[in-house]
């Protein structure tokens, strides 16, 4: 849920802290890290913490290059983030999704909210 909640953090206005979440770093990919990166890199303000994140919402996103590190959850993320996005999103290794959800860009583009994203 991290992933999903740091997105809606973002899109939101003032401080989100997200707290007690080191069991993050163990999963496909290190998502504290990933989520921090992949975020930061499409102008949100966020901090990556030891056992969370600091994410300063400013109800939008610039846009830039993600790196889903072939963790399905943060390419979803990217896929979500780039909603909030001024500018195209390009995605690194979208098709990591194909571990949980293979309809997910389908899904997206049938929503028509795949527009600001390109999928490398």
């Amino acid at each position: 849920m991290v992933p999903a909640l740091a997105v809606v953090a973002a899109a939101a206005t003032g401080k989100t802290e997200i707290v007690n979440a080191e069991r993050l770093r163990i999963k496909e990919s290190d998502r504290l890290k990933t989520v921090a990166e992949n975020l930061k890199a499409l102008g949100a303000d966020i901090e990556e913490l030891a056992a969370g994140l600091v994410i300063r919402g400013s109800g939008a996103l610039s846009g830039g290059q993600a790196d889903s590190y072939n963790d399905h959850r943060i390419a979803m993320m990217a896929g979500i983030a780039s909603i909030l996005c001024t500018e195209t999103v390009t995605l690194k290794g979208a098709d990591a999704v194909n571990k949980s959800y293979p309809g997910f860009w389908a899904d997206l583009e049938a929503l028509e909210l795949a527009d600001k994203i390109e999928r490398v």
